[in-house]
């Protein structure tokens, strides 16, 4: 902070030559006191309770001004503050001592700031105390019997209504220009208030040695960032602050008072990039893949700071749109394998498939199969792909049909056919192999019949001779076969992220129960697809960690309970496993908060307009709720009930100025609060 000298008391009021000579005699008085109450460094506050001697901070000498209720001088004197959030002035200390006697009254109030920044209306707070004449001790504490909660800017004032004997209060320096161009001090003269520097013995660039002591919450910096994910090596992503308000302000932020806000907010992008400082900023990512974004911040008023403290969001990688596997679910289902002869003889089958699900839209691509000729060395088998119907047969005509040559090496029964046209389908589909000749066969590749390797799902079916339609293998003239082909389709798909809900949007008490429910795409827990589902083990592919002290659970739809009431942070891995191809493990995180009494349900379908209003104002989609209209002082200047989706509110009887509008539904909850301005 600024080295502040300390020097004589400088006359510079320009007042009257009496009030210079009589004066002359508190040229010994020294300001130490002022110097040293002013903080090296500030101290931990369990309670954000501080002192705004950003007055004092400004100053590079200290002058002082007499104040009385005489025509000369002024009978009271002030300095504004600003408001950036909702505020409780507690009090004010101010620096001064009684003139030519051994103590006088003076009285400090509180009252809000008008647009141009002087007092208006009636003092919201006010204290009278006795000041001394003792020049050792300047430094004064005024605490009002009642805080007073303001949301808009203020003025601090101390008023002495002595008419022989003046106070004198302590400020920067003039000659300097210490106020630096802010003309945040005012003063009253003849009954009105007005900036220091419409002073009528010259304008007086300074300000006040009065400080207010306040209370204020310092709410969780958090930050957005314009992308959920990264596609493209190089790219740029920008991060914006939330909740950093109070942080930028001078008047209550040391930090800012220097110029030095940004140095409170440290930035890790997560990858091998130094640490920044900074505000609102952007990072470029070299690599496309996942980070944690860490944003370490720390909040440091005058004499109080809160203790660093670090939000994390994660940026995965985005998922790849076009994940291409082949569906080994069949092959995964085998303890052993076996053949099936395909040809035209009555006793036998002339065509074979296998049945799939289809959880989301997908691209079938072709199919991998096993299987050979015989006796003939080489043979023609038409591979189709139908849609399947509710019997989970082939329905309709085929989508594709193509034919594919077979030899009879037996060492190669892999077979991969691509479609010449992928097809799109989004329900069930089922892939057959046809192949009617009497002469020679084709032996497909089965699971073990003797062993139920189709554990009774039936997804295996034929067509024989005397056939019209398909039949599932169960039905197979020969006896009952529970099986599965090794008829594998190849397929592509997109891949969306998964996301979770919980059904308390905040915590009331300890003990509270949370269930959590994912909000994943089927494909994720479809066994055809998912090597993880058809293991029965899904629920590996997702990791709760709940933000508590307990130990990170595997599961799907979950719930938790929180021993100790507080904030946490909810983060969900998860990864997708198919049976080629995968996915690198994902995170997804969600905050949740203390309950605070005032919820958002469906406070964007709330519309109150226009703002600011002249006559009336509109509220729509507020039916079967109570709408409440509060001035800045907390009392109730419109109480009404709304019975229609839009309701008009007049503005009669309002003066200008702004006003607080409370939305409440028949359960309590308050659905919507907006600050409007009254013309």
């Amino acid at each position: 902070m600024k080295k502040v000298s300390i020097l004589f008391l400088f006359v510079f009021c320009g007042m009257i030559s009496y009030a210079q000579n009589n004066l002359s005699g508190l040229s010994n008085i020294a300001f130490s006191e002022i110097k040293s109450t002013l903080p090296d460094s500030p101290k931990t506050a369990l309670d954000f309770t501080d002192t705004l001697i950003y007055p004092m901070f400004k100053a590079t000498d200290f002058s002082f001004f007499l104040v009385a209720d005489n025509p000369s001088y002024c009978i009271s004197v002030g300095q504004y503050f600003d408001c950036p959030q909702a505020v409780t002035v507690k009090g004010a200390v101010f620096y001064g001592v009684a003139y030519m006697v051994p103590t006088v009254n003076v009285t400090v109030e509180l009252f809000l700031a008008g647009p141009d920044s002087l007092p208006t209306g009636t003092a919201l707070a006010s204290k009278t105390m006795s000041v001394d004449s003792v020049q050792a001790h300047v430094h004064r504490l005024a605490m009002f019997d009642t805080p007073q909660a303001v949301t808009q800017p203020y003025v601090v004032t101390v008023t002495c209504p002595s008419i022989t004997f003046p106070f004198i209060i302590g400020a920067s320096d003039p000659a300097a220009n210490d106020g630096q161009g802010e003309w945040l001090a005012v003063i009253k003269q003849s009954g009105v208030w007005k900036k220091s520097k419409q002073f009528s013995g010259g304008a007086k660039d300074f300000d006040f040695y009065i400080a207010p002591v306040v209370e204020y919450d310092i709410a969780d910096v958090t930050f957005s960032m314009d992308s959920t994910c990264i596609t493209d090596d190089g790219e740029i992503i920008d991060f914006n602050l939330i909740n950093s308000g109070i942080f930028q302000e001078r008047m209550y932020n040391y930090n800012a008072a220097v110029d030095s806000a940004i140095y409170q907010f440290a930035w890790n992008f997560g990858d091998t990039a130094d640490t920044i400082f900074g505000m609102d900023t952007s990072h470029q990512y070299a690599v496309a893949s996942p980070y944690v974004v860490r944003l370490g911040y720390y909040y440091r008023g005058w004499y109080n700071f809160v203790a660093p403290a670090i939000v994390q969001k994660n940026l995965p990688t985005c998922l790849t749109p076009d994940v291409s596997d082949t569906l080994l679910y069949p092959a995964f289902k085998t303890t052993s394998y076996n053949y099936f002869e395909v040809t035209y003889d009555s006793s036998k089958c002339i065509s074979v498939g296998q049945y799939y699900n289809c959880p989301q839209t997908l691209d079938v691509m072709g199919v991998v199969f096993y299987g050979l000729s015989y006796p003939d060395s080489i043979i023609d088998v038409t591979v189709e792909l139908y849609l399947a119907g509710p019997d989970s047969l082939p329905l309709g005509p085929a989508l594709v049909s193509q034919t594919f040559e077979v030899d009879s090496f037996q060492a190669h029964v892999h077979r991969v056919l691509m479609f010449s046209t992928p097809q799109t389908v989004d329900q069930p589909y089922v892939i057959t192999i046809t192949y009617e000749d009497s002469v020679s066969s084709f032996i497909i590749i089965t699971s073990d019949t003797a062993t139920n390797d189709g554990q009774g799902e039936w997804l295996a079916l034929i067509k024989q001779p005397a056939d019209s339609a398909y039949k599932k293998s169960q039905h197979f003239s020969g006896g009952a076969k529970d099986i599965d082909f090794l008829i594998l389709p190849v397929v592509k798909y997109d891949l969306a992220g998964v996301t979770f809900s919980m059904d308390l949007a905040c915590l009331n008490s300890d003990g509270d129960s949370v269930n959590f429910i994912l909000d994943c795409p089927d494909i994720y827990k479809d066994r055809m697809y998912n090597s993880y589902a058809a293991a029965d083990s899904a629920k590996y592919q997702f990791a709760w960690n709940f933000g508590d002290t307990q130990d990170t659970i595997y599961a799907l739809d979950t719930s938790h309970i929180y021993e100790t009431l507080g904030a946490y942070t909810i983060n969900l891995g998860y990864g997708f496993a198919g049976w080629y191809n995968f996915i690198l493990p994902q995170i997804t995180s969600q905050y949740l908060d203390i309950c605070t009494g005032v919820t958002n349900i469906n406070s964007d379908d709330i519309i109150i307009y226009p703002n600011p209003a002249n006559d009336f104002i509109y509220i729509e989609n507020a039916e079967n709720t109570s709408v409440e209209i509060y001035n800045l002082l907390g009392a109730i200047v419109i109480s009404k009930s709304i019975t229609q989706n839009r309701e008009l509110f007049s503005l009669d009887g309002l003066t200008k100025g702004s006003y607080l509008i409370k939305v409440t539904d028949s359960s309590g909850l308050i659905n919507r609060k907006v600050v409007f301005i009254k013309l």
